[in-house]
């Protein structure tokens, strides 16, 4: 009886969710979904039909499951669907409607990514499992931070504890997935390759690639935080010491992966993941929050959702555990909450030898005898340059991954891949004074360059091309 009760009150102390933690985890959500729906809405020439491709079949090919705009696929439309979107993400940082405000941002991303079968971007899925889990946490508005007259909800164990668990597998299965490849568990070479890849790079990404033995530190760190930590937090969470230790330790990892490596919303919303962990007693220690908590009260309709919340954890268990199964036969990263597939950086594409770039080459109107090339997709000089800094990228992470998607198809994308210079005579024409008379759509394809290696030549090949004062675009 006695070990029961002890085990029951381990239980209770370890698996806690304070509701200024759940606070902190809303601002950081909220921003990170804010920036997601503004880089869409500055790309809406990849959602709404008559504004891209026009309408190429594999490109534009939209979900008919789970997407508002199938009722209206107009750029008007979808535009008003993302600025009410980051209306309510504004909402949702506040803390008024937050339960609603979570389904109808998750709806709204949902349909954008049926919208441009985008599925691979992994972020946009961790953001879709906070949502879905933050419709179990305790919410309370955001002057709970400051108002000492209020008391702090906390929530039920067995939410905390579905949530904690999900984050384990989060990180786990990050793992598993990386150790299939022996730039990660071999000869740790990945963070070498990946840093070179310049769609990825931050301002001092060439400056760490100075230090190659170093990066090999990084991917056993990596591996460590990853693979054994979670499990480690898990036995030790019920001490604040230890339980915040971990947290910062995480929180300044991911830090680190943001100011070495462009991917998006990707580091905000894992630091998100740990403040929510954020326990109690750390609060407590603050004057100016040190107040009561309570148990956050959940009704008579407890037990059902305590029961829900179970099948669920049970449920993400087992989509995780099938989608690194079958990793070799599934290639979709996303089947909403449930069927999740954590590989950032472990897969092919990204741990290859191979670094191509898509690039066009039009000639400017009125240019001299020597042609004047310029990249209209990349805004730089056509001299099929590996681009090196921020302005020669890809204008947002939607852009890296259409064209990371063409790139890994080239060969049976004929029809699309003619479509696009004459998108690109379109486009430029239309915001530029100075024309352009044609476009030529190029891969540029190096080598990644080894330690103690030469710098390998550059190949381009021509993809296909548009004579912009003959197009009908």
């Amino acid at each position: 009886m006695v070990n029961g009760l002890y085990i029951k009150n381990a239980f209770k102390e370890t698996f806690t969710i304070d509701a200024r933690s759940v606070i902190l985890c809303r601002i950081m959500t909220g921003l990170s979904a804010i920036y997601i729906f503004y880089v869409y809405f500055i790309n809406i020439e990849l959602l709404a039909p008559e504004e891209n491709f026009y309408k190429n079949p594999y490109f534009h090919n939209p979900s008919v499951f789970l997407n508002l705009f199938i009722l209206n696929e107009s750029a008007l439309f979808i535009k008003v669907c993302l600025m009410a979107a980051v209306t309510m993400s504004t909402l949702f940082i506040v803390g008024i409607g937050t339960r609603t405000f979570a389904v109808l941002i998750g709806l709204i991303l949902i349909s954008v990514k049926n919208q441009t079968g985008f599925s691979s971007i992994g972020f946009e899925l961790l953001l879709l499992v906070i949502l879905f889990w933050s419709l179990f946490f305790p919410h309370q508005k955001i002057n709970l931070l400051w108002d000492r007259n209020l008391k702090s909800h906390q929530s039920q164990p067995v939410i905390a504890f579905a949530w904690y668990l999900q984050i384990v597998l989060f990180y786990f299965f990050t793992f598993l997935y990386k150790a299939d490849f022996p730039e990660w568990s071999g000869n740790f070479n990945a963070l070498y390759i990946i840093f070179q890849k310049v769609n990825y790079q931050t301002f001092l990404t060439p400056w760490i690639l100075n230090f190659p033995n170093f990066l090999k530190i990084l991917v056993l760190l990596t591996l460590f935080l990853e693979g054994v930590a979670p499990f480690l937090f898990l036995m030790t969470a019920r001490k604040c010491i230890p339980r915040m230790s971990f947290i910062v330790l995480y929180i300044f990892f991911h830090i680190g992966i943001m100011l070495l490596l462009d991917v998006g919303a990707f580091s905000p919303l894992s630091i998100a993941l740990w403040m929510s962990l954020i326990p109690t007693e750390f609060w407590n220690k603050f004057q100016f929050t040190r107040r009561e908590s309570e148990f956050e009260d959940r009704n008579r309709n407890a037990k059902a959702i305590s029961i829900f919340i179970l099948t669920s954890a049970i449920a993400i268990v087992y989509g995780n555990t099938f989608m690194y199964v079958n990793r070799n036969y599934v290639t979709s990263q996303v089947g909403g909450p449930v069927y999740q597939k954590w590989i950032m950086f472990a897969n092919e594409s990204s741990l290859s030898s191979n670094i191509a770039w898509l690039a066009t080459e039009a000639t400017l109107e009125g240019a001299t005898q020597i042609p004047e090339l310029w990249d209209v997709m990349n805004n730089i000089p056509a001299d099929h340059n590996y681009p090196l800094d921020k302005s020669a990228k890809y204008k947002t992470y939607i852009w890296r991954t259409f064209t990371g998607r063409i790139i890994g198809t080239l060969s049976n994308n004929e029809r699309l891949i003619k479509t696009i210079p004459k998108y690109f005579c379109k486009a430029w024409n239309e915001t530029h004074e100075r024309k352009v008379t044609s476009v030529k759509f190029v891969v540029v394809v190096t080598k990644v360059q080894m330690q103690n290696q030469d710098k390998s030549p550059k190949r381009v090949r021509e993809l296909s091309r548009a004579d912009c004062t003959l197009s009908q675009i």
